[in-house]
């Protein structure tokens, strides 16, 4: 049988705490990886080498490997299954804050300080195109289910959206009213929803660039993920809640 596996971010040496444990891509004060049995509860293995607090993690589709952003200026990539180390990137003078890897595994993408999207080839180690345009830290970086786009988001107030084979802009979201904290595509990679300290969750058309649908949150909303469904997204704000709307109606 497969093992179940969910990964947290934490301080090293903190206790693991009890069972029912979710996946947590945002923690300020971590500076390892800890992968658990959702079945046990159990700590499997802690994964350390950061040098400084994790900010993002990120599973490959498969599941086979994890990456980290660190504020230590270096983005990592773990074998699940055993926990070695398999490679370690550097190029950033800033700290990182966001980490994604494409559906196929071939691709990471990379965020931070610097205000730019790298977008790395994960064979090589190698960036393969630097996306600059961002006029503040990248906070958030998803890839659509094609692997042809990455959306990116950002403490200046938008959303990019990015040509990942070719490198280039495709166009730029506005309409958030503070700092973007995370974005995630649709299922069927028309839609992408956008999470804000404004307390919003927008969701947008990426075809037309336009806001399909404002869901509003009584606290400022780190976290947004689609349900795989398509119809219902699911928010985590500062006051520790995880909420859910209809996107149709925006209840």
């Amino acid at each position: 049988m497969g093992m179940s596996i969910i990964v947290r971010a934490r301080n090293k040496g903190q206790d693991s705490g009890g069972s029912g444990d979710v996946r947590v891509p945002w923690n300020p004060k971590a500076d390892a990886v800890r992968l658990w049995d959702i079945d046990t509860g159990q700590c499997l293995r802690m994964l350390s080498g950061p040098e400084q607090r994790v900010d993002w993690i990120a599973f490959s589709l498969n599941g086979e490997m994890l990456a980290s952003a660190s504020n230590d200026q270096t983005v990592r990539l773990w074998s699940v299954r055993t926990g070695q180390l398999h490679t370690t990137l550097y190029g950033y003078n800033n700290p990182i804050y966001a980490v994604a890897l494409s559906h196929d595994g071939t691709t990471l993408a990379s965020g931070g300080g610097d205000y730019a999207v790298r977008l790395w080839d994960v064979g090589t180690s190698h960036v393969r195109w630097l996306l600059e345009g961002h006029s503040g830290q990248v906070q958030s970086v998803a890839f659509s289910p094609t692997g042809a786009q990455v959306a990116s988001a950002s403490s200046d107030w938008t959303v990019r959206l990015w040509d990942a084979s070719g490198g280039h802009l495709l166009g730029t979201l506005h309409g958030h009213t503070n700092s973007v904290y995370a974005v995630a595509f649709g299922p069927d990679g028309t839609l992408l929803a956008s999470a804000s300290e404004d307390q919003t969750i927008r969701v947008w058309d990426i075809r037309t660039g336009e806001t399909l649908q404002v869901l509003h949150d009584p606290m400022a909303v780190r976290s947004v993920v689609f349900h795989p469904g398509g119809a219902t997204v699911l928010g985590a704000s500062e006051d520790g809640a995880i909420r859910h709307w209809d996107i149709a109606s925006g209840n």
